[in-house]
């Protein structure tokens, strides 16, 4: 610990995922350490000294967030360019990290630091920039309605997390996890539930239904980090046994029915496997595989007309009881709900 020099939160005190910015849409984040042991880490560090890189101009006060009143306030330098000066208790209710920094004593003969523009908290550009900072307090003061986006929402789940803010980490697992499914990757609302300790169980569950069903070959390499080693290991155990479902359905087609007014049943058959071959294979085997249930009523709107070389009667009732082989075609819904349960059960990741 150096003698001199300003009070800096450090952004290695605790393992923390990337930024927004960066976290989605594919970029790699960093898995967290488990919770106890960073909080244990988070809480050795807080009184770290060091000297803030220098800026190309002095530090300039926010015109918003600087607090020219000064009674019981703390200054900030974020970026190491701009200094924010806040009202103390207002942090100090809500964060549980400054909570801990502020009441750390200053050793003998020392003011506080944050006391002077000469000597502020400084905050890790690397994690605090000035736009989320002031988003930070946008939410702290109540200035606007927050959040607003979703990039705002993943803005402040990460500062609350870095900061322990457990009231804003709530409100913003309850808004993510209401948003539309498609507006998070799956793969991605699987590492943010996890790492942030999402209540709502059935946000992952859903989660790891869309990503079974399609194909382990969809998933990118953003996709197989938010999972982490130990979950991919186990989807791949699962995407191979679904796989082989679909592809021995794809290739072996249930036989069909034929009917007393059929004239050719060989030729009747060979039609039904072209149709087979040409309309329900292809939705197997493609990177968003149908499932049994689309492909049973895609097989009733289709009987409505003629297939190919294939007598009607023999068609009509072969698509009724494809459909009632639920065993044999539906067996991958079955199936995903029992490898989803898994899943979420899953802690080793």
């Amino acid at each position: 610990m150096s003698s001199s020099g300003s009070l800096s939160i450090p952004s290695t005190t605790r393992q923390s995922p990337a930024p927004p910015s960066d976290l989605a849409h594919g970029s790699t984040p960093t898995i967290s350490a488990p919770e106890d042991h960073a909080r244990v880490l988070r809480q050795q560090a807080l009184l770290e000294i060091s000297h803030p890189s220098s800026p190309a101009g002095p530090p300039i006060r926010h015109l918003q967030y600087y607090d020219m009143d000064g009674r019981d306030s703390v200054i900030f330098l974020v970026e190491n360019a701009q200094l924010f000066r806040i009202f103390r208790p207002s942090l100090i209710r809500r964060s549980e990290t400054l909570k801990a920094m502020f009441s750390m004593p200053p050793g003998e003969g020392k003011l506080p630091h944050g006391e002077s523009d000469n000597d502020p908290v400084v905050l890790p550009p690397s994690v605090v920039t000035v736009e989320r900072f002031e988003l930070f307090l946008a939410w702290l003061y109540q200035d606007r309605d927050v959040p607003s986006t979703l990039s705002e929402a993943l803005t402040l789940l990460y500062l609350a997390d870095y900061l322990d803010v457990p009231e804003l980490l709530k409100r913003m697992t309850i808004y993510v996890a209401t948003l539309p499914s498609e507006t998070i990757p799956p793969a991605e609302r699987v590492f943010l539930y996890r790492r942030y300790h999402f209540s709502n169980t059935d946000w992952l569950r859903t989660a790891f239904s869309d990503i079974l069903e399609g194909t382990f070959t969809r998933l990118t390499v953003a996709d197989l980090t938010h999972l982490g080693i130990p979950t991919v290991h186990l989807l791949i155990g699962i995407f191979r046994k679904l796989d082989r479902h679909r592809n021995t359905l794809a290739i072996k087609p249930p036989p069909a029915t034929h009917e007393s007014d059929c004239q050719d049943p060989e030729n009747c058959e060979m039609g039904w496997l072209n149709f087979w071959a040409t309309k329900v294979s292809p939705l197997l085997l493609s990177e968003t595989p149908a499932s049994g249930s689309k492909i049973t009523r895609a097989l009733g709107s289709w009987s409505a007309s003629p297939w190919p070389s294939m007598n009607f009667s023999c068609m009509w009732s072969t698509a009724q009881v494809v459909a009632s082989l639920t065993t044999i075609i539906g067996a991958d819904r079955s199936f995903i709900a029992s490898a989803v349960s898994q899943l979420v059960a899953f802690s080793d990741y």
